[in-house]
């Protein structure tokens, strides 16, 4: 009813592929907050605003690139099926699926004319997957480097014990730190600690 279009089509793809980037968005979402470093940028008074397009949005950028190109090798290759077949573009508007439909005819004499559509068709699927699969692993090694990450922090000197001979617990330079995508994020940094016997520790 609406017609076979280019615009036409394109809307009718772009639909049919909402759900699955919803659901990877979703899930990724799902993962991330509960995460640690949200955690402490709550902790440190940060806004939902800030959470959102600081932490969980750029989190969640690699999944929807690697779905995104997926996705538009699959598009592609459903246009093309579907103008091969006559469902899709007519012609005379160009379409590499109307291309090796129309170039069957004069295959014996001219086989170029469908072969090199269908060659431009695979390598721009290949490209496309290879691109996925190449932000893939980028992101994975770019995970693994931020856990071993380690920042190098400055000296400080060793602070006199005051505690007296029955001192329960002395804690000196206590750190906490909770690695990010693009920082470290330090809840506690060179916390000193002394309880003594008959001492009483209040945690807000």
């Amino acid at each position: 009813a609406m017609g076979t279009s280019v615009t036409n089509m394109m809307l009718a793809i772009s639909i049919s592929n909402i759900p699955p980037f919803a659901r990877i968005v979703r899930s990724a979402v799902l993962t991330i907050k509960n995460e640690e470093y949200i955690e402490a940028a709550r902790a440190i008074g940060a806004s939902d605003k800030r959470i959102i397009l600081k932490h969980i949005l750029p989190n969640c950028m690699a999944p929807i690139i690697v779905q995104a190109t997926l996705s538009i090798a699959g598009s592609i290759l459903a246009i093309a099926s579907l103008s091969f077949i006559g469902l899709g573009i007519s012609p005379p508007t160009p379409e590499w699926g109307s291309m090796v439909s129309t170039g069957r005819q004069y295959f014996r004499a001219a086989w170029w004319v469908c072969a090199f559509p269908g060659f431009a068709i695979m390598l721009t699927i290949l490209s496309l997957n290879l691109l996925g699969d190449g932000r893939t692993e980028e992101g994975g090694r770019h995970m693994e480097e931020n856990k071993q990450h380690k920042t190098a922090l400055p000296e400080t000197e060793p602070i006199p014990s005051a505690q007296a001979p029955e001192a329960l617990l002395d804690i000196r330079g206590l750190r906490v730190e909770y690695h990010t995508d693009e920082d470290v994020v330090y809840a506690v940094n060179g916390l000193d600690l002394t309880i003594g016997k008959g001492e009483s520790l209040g945690l807000v």
